[in-house]
């Protein structure tokens, strides 16, 4: 009995209303100035200082002493969005005006100084004026002296001042930002991902604003470095789909002009190849004389001779509309001066005859050291698959012309299944070290939609450049660009141009096309 008395004599106490312990309004007001003077105005939520007033409030609704807090918390809400405002910091300006019209639109703070602040928020911050340098004195009198004596003024002038310092602008500092974010994500293995905020993008930025920086180059090829590093050791441990991929990337900085294009090459192979190695050449001893004397340079020309091979009926008809026309064919001649024959009668490549097929390589093609002088020898013999083994091991190693015979092969199909992927891939190798025939070559296929989607703007940018170095074909096809509008501009006054010099250099079919076009105006012809 006596412990059921016990329990009821605790649940009675437990059930009773605790008189002092719900703080009255002045208590909540004292709490809430101890949180306004810890920074606590609307954070955290039910513990801050707006919690607090408002609960005075409720119990009080005359209490002046909370409606003077509430006051203060707006003013200070108020008083910082000024000084964001002042510094620029708009975005942190924006949503401290927005707490403070939470606090006015109740009632309390000073609703004209958040409409005078907010007015400023919604007008375009004004650029901030440049301080110019004060002019020294002896500047400033070799302005305003005579004419007789500003020569003998300004010598001097040279002479005593020293040079000023060059002054740092906002554009520099942005570029140097945006270059050394560049380099920390690069460390951060932050290559190409995420979109927009990754080194390659920041890099491009700092491209379009400064082309000839030397730093952005040399951070768009270190991108390039690094994927063909990870993809080497990829091929080396077998993972050849991940190889594949970071190739593909590091090919898309390659063909912006960044980067090893020769070690791209050479890694590509071997990832096609299944991840072996390609053999390469053994070292000669320093003392030993070379087995033979050096081989002549094999080169492939669009027109061995002076005259086109290509006439005006040639250039009307489908193929040659197609961009067929302006690929090369194979014809190797030695650079300088033969042995034994003059330039004019070295010997061209004689095809097979009609009723035997040309013979090409089964499965992929494999990468052998052959001597160049062999490779000359097997091309003049007809033998085309030994000369693209070759020419496939030179390739790879980065040879500009070894790149462009290859790629006349796949394109024609001699010695190696016609592939005009491939073929486009070896064009834009050597046409990148500043091939003049593989450029021309290059845009053709872009022009003709060959090995790549059509795309009339990158060929006329690699016919531009081919034709800058004296390619009569590429001058030709630009000039056509130009006319039809294809890729560049409607211009008949620069299609003009390039028909002239095609023309000069005896391409028939341009002789044929400016004698078709109108005549110029008097003032173009000035």
């Amino acid at each position: 009995m006596r412990r059921l008395a016990l329990i009821l004599t605790l649940l009675l106490l437990l059930s009773a209303p605790a008189h002092g312990q719900s703080p009255n309004a002045d208590q909540l007001v004292a709490l809430a100035k101890q949180r306004m003077a810890q920074r606590q105005l609307m954070w955290p939520p039910g513990r801050s200082a707006i919690s607090a007033l408002k609960q005075a409030l409720t119990l009080d609704p005359d209490n002046a002493a909370a409606k003077q807090a509430m006051g203060k918390i707006a003013q200070r809400y108020l008083t910082l969005a000024h000084a964001d405002l002042a510094k620029g910091r708009r975005t942190q300006g924006h949503k401290r005006l927005k707490l403070a019209r939470r606090i006015i639109d109740l009632g309390y703070g000073d609703a004209a100084a958040l409409a005078k602040l907010e007015a400023r928020l919604q007008r375009k911050p004004q650029p901030r004026a440049t301080i110019r340098p004060a002019i020294p004195p002896a500047q400033r009198a070799v302005a305003t002296a005579p004419k007789s004596h500003q020569a003998a003024s300004t010598m001097q002038t040279r002479q005593d001042a020293t040079p000023p310092a060059p002054q740092k602008t906002g554009a520099d500092v942005k570029q140097r930002r945006l270059l050394a974010q560049a380099n920390a994500l690069i460390a951060q293995h932050k290559l190409m991902w995420p979109p927009g905020k990754s080194a390659m993008s920041l890099l491009k930025r700092a491209l379009t604003r400064d082309p000839h920086s030397s730093s952005a180059k040399q951070g768009m090829a270190a991108i390039a470095e690094k994927y063909m590093t990870l993809a080497q050791a990829d091929l080396a441990a077998g993972r050849l789909t991940r190889a594949r991929k970071r190739l593909n990337r590091a090919s898309r900085v390659v063909d912006m002009g960044y980067g090893d294009a020769a070690r791209l090459a050479q890694l590509q192979a071997r990832a096609k190849s299944g991840g072996k190695p390609i053999a390469a050449a053994r070292p000669r001893k320093p003392d030993t004389p070379p087995a033979s004397p050096a081989p002549a340079q094999l080169v492939a020309q669009r027109h061995p001779t002076s005259e086109p091979t290509t006439t005006p009926a040639q250039a009307e008809s489908p193929s040659a509309q197609s961009g067929r026309s302006a690929h090369a064919q194979i014809t190797p001649m030695f650079r300088g001066k033969p042995p034994t024959i003059p330039r004019q009668q070295a010997p061209a490549v004689q095809a097979p005859p009609p009723s035997a097929p040309m013979p090409i390589a089964s499965g992929p093609l494999d990468a052998t050291l052959i001597p160049k002088a062999a490779i000359f020898t097997a091309m003049e013999r007809g033998d085309y698959v030994t000369a693209a083994q070759g020419l496939h091991y030179y390739a790879i190693a980065g040879v500009d012309e070894a790149q462009f015979n290859l790629a006349v092969m796949y394109d024609t199909g001699k010695g190696v299944a016609q592939d005009y992927n491939e073929a486009l891939k070896w064009y834009r190798g050597a046409a990148l070290q500043g091939h003049p025939q593989a450029q021309a070559n290059l845009a053709a296929l872009y022009e003709a939609g060959l090995g790549a989607p059509q795309d009339p703007f990158k060929a006329a940018t690699w016919f531009q450049l081919a034709a800058d170095q004296g390619v009569p074909m590429a001058q030709y096809r630009l000039a056509r660009l130009y006319a039809e509008g294809r890729g560049v501009e409607h211009d008949p006054d620069e299609a003009r141009h390039w028909y002239a010099q095609a023309a000069k250099r005896g391409f028939a079919p341009a002789r044929a096309a400016l004698e078709e076009m109108a005549p110029a105006p008097v003032g173009a012809q000035q």
